[in-house]
């Protein structure tokens, strides 16, 4: 009975630590979201503008999902109307009209939260890229990648 070791607080402290860091990122992301989707909602009332008669409302191609391999070849400016060559957007509005027709709010829906998306991404490449680590090896990063995602998810 002398080898038993006491439990001492410090296991205690790690589990207060992971909590904390948890509601901390937590709240972080909820704000990112907040703030994305505050900033561009104002957009959902309005119509299409500019050059969206062309990319959008006249645009053939996204209108079919059928067209989507037309996004990689010489057809994409002929069929799209578009003047740069833009495929990763073009693919969203292949998204949006399936999901919203010719509706504005719905294509001003998609850039909140895409916005939000990117930001919570940012947020966690840059937490991931600042983590204090003893060793910097492939391995080392996936755990603390592991982690990290862990407290989300677990």
């Amino acid at each position: 009975m002398k080898n038993k070791k006491p439990i001492t607080h410090p296991q205690s402290k790690e589990i207060g630590k992971t909590s904390t860091s948890r509601f901390h990122h937590i709240l972080s992301i909820s704000l990112i979201l907040l703030i994305s989707i505050a900033i561009y909602s104002n957009t959902l009332k309005n119509g299409f503008v500019y050059d969206d008669e062309f990319t959008v409302v006249n645009n053939t191609l996204i209108k079919n999902f059928g067209n989507i391999s037309k996004l990689f070849t010489k057809e994409y400016f002929t069929t799209s109307a578009e003047m740069s060559y833009r495929p990763v957007v073009t693919f969203t509005y292949f998204i949006d009209y399936a999901l919203y027709g010719l509706k504005p709010w719905g294509y001003h829906l998609t850039n909140p939260i895409l916005h939000a998306m990117n930001g919570v991404l940012l947020y966690i490449f840059l937490t991931l890229l600042f983590i204090k680590s003893s060793q910097s090896s492939f391995s080392n990063l996936q755990s603390s990648i592991f982690n990290y995602l862990s407290l989300f998810f677990l």
